[in-house]
Parts: structure tokens; C-alpha cells; sequence
């Protein structure tokens, strides 16, 4: 029996991808780059077609994308009288997601889940699921109750497609409040600090925050870090420009656009800036203690919290862990965690299409509200 089903809304065996494979109606790519590169590969792998790739009005500069002429979305109300729209790039920010939200009011409109990392191929389709319903159940389980209905509707959006079960998700989030005890973080592990923004949260919402680490492997971006850092009075830090890891050695760093980078293999086709030889660290090496530690690693959570064993045994600490990168993700991390001491699981999420931004907050009892 598939013990999961019954807490779901949308039909497993029936996705956004089955969904695509059956329907007349012509599909339309809206955005481009890497996230329209791994979305367009997947259809192709499972023979679906699309008709037109397109941008924004004010985006559109007479330029190609995939051999196809990228159009306005004004061309294609013009052109077409009733189409899909796949949403092929990611964004937080407000405006931009209430745009998308309310495209999805007046058309068909879907945001495709795809692996940030990994394997990009590897879909959230009927196949995955049934492979790991089991797993995910599992999860499901792990979870404080709080946790479970986000967790479904997290799974909702992944099975179809459908922005409705994000913003339903939002809403849930937003009623909650914060699962651990904020004024007994002392020591603060920043893994993936990007330019000192979460940093610069922790200094301003933890009050007797005496020390912080933050780690970052993007050059450009750890300059940034350290800047911020300088600024900060009343709390030592330490920056290390390098990759988390579960030991210390030598990795390739694929640079990639925007904000994100990745350690490891990548997708043909893939763009990216450049290759760079990075060092790791293990937290483990850097710390014997510590109250929290963030991971935000770009699909590499699962080495950074086992190089974090020995810390996490010892302290206890409040994580923090990103499980967006990677499907995978969703059921690895938290059983590696629930190996590492007595936790008590919840999601957080921020406002993000698609589904991601999203966290597993795992709170032990020395940290408990």
C-alpha cells in the first residue's frame, strides 16, 4: 500500500511530465539559459515538444535560444489562442513571483521541477516517485507535524507543476514562528555564505552571537564576504575561501551564473563561467563546537554534514540544511541527520518559484523553544 498517497492532493502516477507527454495543446518556454537548457533536454528525452521559446516584452532583443527565434510574450497572445506555458528560470524576487502568479490566473502555466544539481535528467515524474515513495514516507514521518503539510504540498507542486501549492506553502510558513531558541546561539557556521548576506542575518537576529565562521568558494563573492565582515564589531569571524566537504582535498568548482556555483559533475551543455580548482574544509577541522550551522552548498549538503559529524555528536547544534538542490535531497538529508543525534525536523521555505529556497530546520532538544 502507498502509504503517502493518502496526504497527497495531486496523483502521482499522474504528473506534470505524463501530463505533457499526452496533451494537443502547444508549449511555450518562457525564459532562457540554464534552466530552459535542462528543461528542454528532459522533454526531448521524453519525446515532448515544444513550439516556442520566449522572454518578457522588455527582454526580447531579436536574439536565438536553442535555434529558435526567442519571442515576446505579447508575440505569443498574438499568435496562439490557447497554449502551455513552462516557466524555465527562478526567481524570489516579490515582483517578479506576483507576476508569475498572476500569469497563472488568466493561462495554463507550469513551473517544472528540475534537479539544481546532479542529475537534471532525473525528473520528479510517475517512475520517481514510485521508486521512492517509500522513502519520502519515511520522511514524512521524520517530521514534526508542523512540518508534514508543508512537506506535501512541497510534493504537490512537484508532482503538478502547479504555482497554487507554493503560495499555499508560503502561507503556511508564515504562521509559523521560529522552532529554536535564537538567544543561545553563540557560535554561528556559515557553510555557503555567499557575499555576508546570511551572515549579516545572523548578526542582526542573534543576540549573544560571539563567533562566526562563514565559507564561501566563489572568489568574487568572498571578497564581498569579508567586506561585510571587516564592518562587524562585538563578534569575532573567520572567512575561509574554499567548498565545505566531508574531508580536506582539492575540487573542481564549475562557476555558473548568477548566484549559483557547483562542485562536481554538471550537465552537457550546461553554461557556465569557468572551471577553478577550489580547497575544502570540513567543519569538523574548523571548530569543536558550535550552536548552528547553515548549509547552502549548491548540492553538496550531504559531504558538508558529514564532515560535520564529529561537531554535530558533540553540540548538538540547530541545522539548517537546504534540500532544494537535489530530489534526492529530500530524503538523504534528513536520515543523515536523524543518524547524527535526537532531532526534531521542520521546513522553512522563502517565497521562490519554483519550489525553491527550501529548508529542513532540525532543532535538538538543547535548542528547543
Amino acid at each position: 500500500m502507498d502509504k503517502l498517497r493518502k496526504h497527497l492532493n495531486e496523483n502521482p502516477d499522474s504528473t506534470l511530465w505524463e501530463y505533457l507527454q499526452k496533451t494537443t495543446k502547444p508549449i511555450m518556454i518562457y525564459g532562457m539559459g540554464d534552466g530552459a537548457e535542462k528543461i528542454i533536454t528532459v522533454l526531448e528525452k521524453k519525446g515532448i515538444e515544444y513550439r516556442e521559446i520566449f522572454a518578457s516584452d522588455g527582454f526580447v532583443r531579436g536574439h536565438s535560444f536553442r535555434g529558435k527565434l526567442v519571442k515576446s510574450f505579447s508575440q505569443i497572445k498574438e499568435e496562439y489562442s490557447d497554449f502551455i506555458i513552462l516557466t524555465a528560470f527562478a526567481s524570489k524576487n516579490p515582483e517578479t513571483v506576483e507576476m508569475l502568479y498572476s500569469i497563472s490566473d488568466e493561462y495554463e502555466l507550469y513551473s517544472p521541477d528540475v534537479n539544481v544539481s546532479g542529475d537534471y535528467t532525473e525528473v520528479f515524474d510517475a517512475d520517481y516517485y514510485r521508486t521512492h515513495a517509500e522513502q519520502l514516507y519515511n520522511v514524512y514521518e521524520m517530521l514534526e507535524e508542523s512540518a508534514r503539510q508543508i512537506f506535501c504540498t512541497i510534493l504537490d507542486f512537484k508532482v503538478s507543476g502547479k504555482l497554487e501549492y507554493l503560495k499555499k506553502t508560503d502561507n503556511i510558513i508564515s504562521d509559523l514562528g521560529v522552532p529554536y531558541k535564537t538567544d543561545g546561539i553563540k557560535t554561528y557556521i556559515d557553510l555557503g555564505a555567499y557575499n555576508g548576506d546570511t551572515l549579516k542575518a545572523a548578526v542582526d537576529n542573534y543576540p549573544n552571537l560571539q563567533k562566526a565562521v562563514a565559507v564561501e568558494p566563489d572568489q568574487k563573492n568572498y571578497r564581498k564576504l569579508c567586506l561585510y565582515a571587516d564592518t562587524v564589531k562585538n563578534t569575532e569571524i573567520c572567512t575561509y575561501n574554499a567548498a565545505a566537504w566531508n574531508s580536506q582535498c582539492e575540487l573542481t568548482l564549475h562557476m555558473g551564473y548568477g548566484k549559483n556555483t557547483t562542485v562536481g559533475n554538471i550537465g552537457q551543455g550546461m553554461q557556465k563561467k569557468k572551471d577553478i580548482i577550489i580547497n575544502t574544509v570540513t567543519v569538523d577541522k574548523l571548530t569543536e563546537t558550535a550552536d548552528l550551522i547553515k548549509y547552502d552548498v549548491e548540492g553538496s549538503e550531504f559531504e558538508a554534514i558529514q564532515g560535520s559529524k564529529n561537531v554535530i555528536l558533540n553540540s548538538q547544534p540547530v541545522l539548517i540544511v537546504s534540500v532544494y538542490h537535489n530530489n534526492n535531497d529530500l530524503y538523504r538529508l534528513p536520515e543523515l541527520i536523524k543518524s547524527y543525534g535526537e532531532y526534531k525536523l521542520f521546513l522553512n521555505r522563502k517565497p521562490c518559484i519554483p519550489a525553491w529556497e527550501l529548508e529542513i530546520v532540525a532543532v535538538s532538544q538543547k535548542h528547543s523553544q
